[in-house]
């Protein structure tokens, strides 16, 4: 996950640097929809076998507020649905897979570091929605409550917004089940537009 942040970072710096930046003062909302990767960072053993955690894709979408406090700062707060989780694949048995779902609350500091290019980190404080292993219910032995530190990079071009975010978790996944040491390692890629109001 690291060298795909990395990447996208890469990415962002090589786009042509004609894009802006909001301006002072002003207000918007952009909605926002993408993809998010993510895995327990942990083992699971069935029989003699034990195997590590691998990535789960899944959607994530929503919208965020953001505030242009200055040329070069823009607090915002978002409501984003995201899929989490993790998958197990493990040789001679069926692949073993946990999907969690959060109503995820991100409250960024966004820092523009050129036109168009911001830096952002903060807290997201993530309630769970469900919890199913293969479809099966397990969301009483998961934490209700989740909190991450996002990271990320972004770049806006006429209103387009291309947001890259590495969700690193401070709190774990399972109550009773599980490697007690599960924690959801999430990046996202997502698209957005800016709308001013």
């Amino acid at each position: 996950m690291k060298n795909l942040m990395i990447a996208v970072a890469m990415l962002f710096a090589t786009v042509s640097a004609s894009a802006q930046t909001p301006e002072t003062g002003s207000l918007m909302v952009r909605p926002m929809a993408g993809v998010s990767i993510s895995n327990f960072g942990t083992k699971v053993t069935v029989g003699s076998s034990t195997q590590e955690a691998v990535n789960k894709w899944g959607f994530t979408g929503g919208a965020e507020l953001g505030y242009q406090a200055l040329s070069w700062l823009q607090p915002s707060v978002g409501l984003l649905y995201s899929q989490q989780g993790t998958k197990f694949e493990i040789t001679g048995q069926s692949d073993y897979s946990v999907k969690t779902d959060y109503l995820a609350i991100p409250v960024l500091a966004n820092f523009y570091v050129a036109d168009g290019l911001a830096l952002k980190a903060g807290l997201q404080p993530c309630f769970l929605l469900s919890a199913k292993t293969d479809g099966i219910d397990i969301k009483d032995n998961c934490n209700s409550f989740q909190l991450q530190i996002p990271i990320g990079v972004s770049y806006e071009y006429n209103n387009f917004v291309i947001d890259g975010r590495m969700n690193i978790p401070v709190t774990k996944v399972a109550k009773k089940v599980y490697d007690e040491d599960a924690v959801n390692n999430a990046f996202s890629i997502t698209i957005g537009y800016n709308f001013e109001l």
